[in-house]
């Protein structure tokens, strides 16, 4: 296989091509013809400038009749991004709440381990809601899944959480 590339490089080396087989100088003729027929075509100056005051004058005419609306709009879109990113913020706050409490219900909880941890906010009722798994040792040194559950008032309170099925507190 070797040998076969460096005898078609000594072909190629031995015996040039013509500059018209090379794919670049076809590239350069293409290039070029294309710049000769867009400038052919290419609208004087005169016309581009009333084409250009026509379509700001459109422009502006939109831009007036929807003003109102567009800024009402983005009003209410800040609102409530401004609102998606306060409840991010909060879930990071209760995911460290529920974990600590959690913690706190285990035998060794230096060595728990959280997985498939999800916050969501009930609009309706207006509470947190928070849900996960953890994996820590028990006293005799063996692994022990749980799983874990809080509600949240919008005061960050907890008023509900079961631990492995326990209810630890309700206050509903």
């Amino acid at each position: 296989m070797k040998d076969y590339f460096s005898k078609q490089i000594q072909d190629i080396k031995s015996n040039p091509k013509c500059i018209i087989k090379k794919w670049y100088f076809w590239l350069i003729v293409i290039a070029i013809i294309y710049g000769l027929i867009t400038d052919v075509f290419a609208p004087k100056e005169e016309q581009v400038s009333s084409i250009n005051n026509i379509e700001e004058n459109i422009v502006i005419e939109n831009n007036v009749q929807e003003e109102e609306p567009n800024n009402e709009q983005k009003e209410a879109e800040k609102a409530e991004k401004e609102k998606q990113k306060n409840i991010e913020d909060t879930k990071w706050t209760l995911y460290a709440t529920t974990e600590q409490v959690v913690k706190n219900r285990l035998k060794v909880p230096q060595t728990a381990k959280f997985s498939n941890q999800q916050a969501v906010y009930d609009e309706e009722n207006q509470i947190y809601k928070v849900q996960g798994n953890v994996a820590a040792e028990n006293s005799f040194g063996g692994t022990v899944n749980s799983t874990f559950y809080a509600e949240y008032n919008n005061q960050l309170q907890i008023i509900y959480m079961t631990f492995d099925g326990e209810v630890i507190v309700n206050e509903r």
